[in-house]
């Protein structure tokens, strides 16, 4: 898994403010029926920013899922 180069605190909350967003519309809509654009507009966040947190659609959804596995860790403890 490449390096993540640092990023600014606002960086960072997009990126967070993403995962939200996609991880109820991945799982309603599924990976292929699930939208950049609308994934981008629940997080107030521009279409650009899914390419430069994640690579792509792929790299938004797995990311996604560690997410989610790392709070449901969290949660537990």
């Amino acid at each position: 898994m490449p390096k993540r180069k640092p990023v600014a605190a606002s960086d960072e909350v997009t990126r967070t403010r993403l995962l939200e967003a996609a991880g109820p519309i991945f799982a309603s809509e599924g990976f292929h029926k699930a939208k950049i654009r609308g994934i981008c507009a629940r997080a107030g966040a521009n279409i650009a920013a899914v390419n430069y947190h994640f690579g792509d659609k792929l790299g938004l959804y797995t990311e996604v899922l560690r997410y989610s596995i790392s709070a449901a860790v969290i949660d537990r403890i």
